[in-house]
């Protein structure tokens, strides 16, 4: 063929500019169709077992030091984690013979594709970047020994998923196998759904694995040891309960009994809704009528409807919402178009910190019909304790959080500068990011509080006996706030952050720290019990 003729020639015969054109056109496409292939084929077993994890379904699952990533949004995190990890292992911390210690991230990561998703995968993310921001200040800032490698254990299918159960076995046994050997693994943290499988979760790897274990943003009561009881033995928490946070956000709200309407999920399995109901029940035990229900498993026609016509007709302005973040966003559209033209509050806890990431939500319901304001209590906010806000001497410290945000902005500055992207986008508004953040800096305290010496690795029976020693002196300076462990390893007063869902910035906004107790001790420590 001449060099004139065909689809060649018509190219060259083009102006500079337009063949310019033509190269970046065409590069999109192959690398949209690189991405496509990326994210939508199915990895086969094979490739899965290559990388060391299992196959399943269209995605691998498992345990990964970071060398492989679950999702496209997760690879400059899980590049970092891989990094740092490489440097623990070839002994780059200590001297020669320096003995490391391993400690798990498990939560699901094989979030859904499409819009419908980017909230999952976004806050999956920002927990992943949260653990290894946590892992970076103990290994490079404060030099700590034994250094600390992480890996991430994903069970490959949601929580409430029917496989869930399955999964979370074999990733259990993949990690209970980490104990002995090279790798000591001595924590898993993470846990970031109050469902049932979790619980299993937690059961298989404390009691069965007698592995030590740090909760993440799960709140539900029943998830937790007891001063009586221990159904988890070595279960940590940095997280306020519900209980908690419903006293902390009730005591903000400053609602009369009389002015409270409740409407609860009565869904027989889902430990948060159930844990919640209970709370709020009993610090609104004069409310004037009893709660309004409905089943997430089984949802009626028009339910939300019917519910709100009560709500009007029952004067009532503030309501009380005891269910999970799917059909509260259902809830406030069906009040954006309610009957009644009066301002009224809507008030629940933490698990409300996914709407604002919810692309479908219906921010102009909360300007309808008089207004409405959203507000809830959660872990935290990155505006909780900024020096700005001027917060309280006691409970936490401007300093605490500035540790974790300074860390953001270096690895911001050193992405840039080795164009890898850092850790990915960031932002701190959900509370995911300080919280897993809280749970990793937890489990390694934990850890170098029982540990020998710098030079030997507790065994896992004494990291989950150093519970005890983390209050007073010796507590955990979150991000969050202080995190002040009783004996059985849930927090005592833990600081909670009242927000509320700024339909004009459509972001959440702080409003103001409140304690479950009324006020922040001096004294981080739980009175006897």
């Amino acid at each position: 063929m001449a060099d004139g003729g065909g689809p060649w020639g018509a190219f060259r015969r083009l102006d500079p500019f337009l063949r310019a054109v033509v190269v970046v056109a065409a590069a999109a496409v192959v690398a949209g169709v690189v991405f496509a292939a990326w994210t939508f084929w199915p990895s086969s077993e094979s490739e899965c077992e290559k990388a060391g994890l299992r196959g399943g379904d269209d995605r691998c699952y498992g345990v990964t030091d970071g060398a492989h990533a679950f999702f496209p949004e997760l690879e400059p995190v899980s590049g970092r984690i891989k990094e740092q990890n490489d440097k623990v292992t070839s002994g780059r911390f200590g001297d020669p013979g320096q003995p490391y210690v391993t400690i798990a991230l498990m939560i699901p990561m094989s979030p859904g594709e499409g819009k419908a998703h980017t909230g999952e995968r976004t806050e999956v993310v920002r927990e992943v970047q949260g653990a290894y921001l946590a892992q970076l200040r103990a290994n490079e800032k404060e030099r700590r020994l034994p250094p600390v490698r992480l890996v991430l254990a994903n069970p490959g299918v949601g929580m409430t998923d029917e496989r869930a159960e399955e999964r979370v076995r074999e990733v259990s046994d993949d990690l209970g196998g980490m104990v002995k050997g090279r790798h000591k693994l001595r924590t898993v943290f993470g846990f970031n759904l109050s469902v049932e499988a979790v619980r299993e979760n937690l059961e298989i790897l404390t009691e069965e694995k007698h592995i030590p274990v740090v909760g993440g943003p799960i709140t539900a009561h029943t998830l937790a040891n007891t001063p009586s009881e221990e159904p988890f033995p070595g279960l940590a928490k940095v997280v306020p309960d519900n209980k908690d946070q419903t006293e902390a956000l009730l005591g903000r709200l400053g609602k009369e009994d009389k002015d409270l309407f409740l409407v609860e999920d009565e869904a027989p399995k889902d430990l948060y809704a159930r844990s919640l109901r209970r709370a709020f029940k009993d610090a609104a035990k004069g409310a004037p009528y009893a709660p309004e229900t409905y089943d997430s498993g089984r949802m009626l026609p028009d339910t939300f409807g019917d519910i709100v016509q009560n709500l009007c007709e029952s004067g009532r302005d503030t309501v009380l919402f005891a269910g999970r973040p799917k059909e509260l966003s259902q809830f406030v559209s069906e009040l954006g178009d309610r009957d009644c033209a009066r301002p009224l509050t809507l008030a629940t806890v933490s698990g409300a910190s996914t709407l604002a990431l919810d692309p479908e939500f219906d921010w102009e319901a909360l300007h309808e019909r008089g207004g409405l304001t959203v507000t809830y209590a959660t872990v935290t906010h990155p505006d909780a304790w900024k020096k700005s806000t001027r917060p309280p001497r006691y409970g936490g410290s401007a300093n605490d959080l500035a540790k974790l945000t300074e860390l953001i902005d270096e690895q911001k500055a050193k992405g840039k500068a080795k164009g890898n992207g850092g850790i990915g986008p960031t932002d701190l508004d959900d509370g995911r990011t300080i919280t897993m953040y809280d749970s990793a800096l937890t489990s390694i305290e934990r850890i170098h509080k029982a540990a020998p010496s710098q030079r030997e690795v507790p065994d896992p029976r004494d990291v989950a006996a150093a519970t005890s020693r983390l209050s007073g002196a010796n507590k955990v300076k979150g991000a969050s706030g202080w995190i002040c462990l009783r004996d059985h390893g849930t927090p005592y007063n833990k600081a909670v952050a009242v927000v509320r869902l700024d339909p004009e910035e459509k972001r959440v906004a702080f409003d103001r720290l409140a304690w479950p107790e009324g006020a922040p001790k001096k004294y981080c420590k739980a009175p006897s019990e």
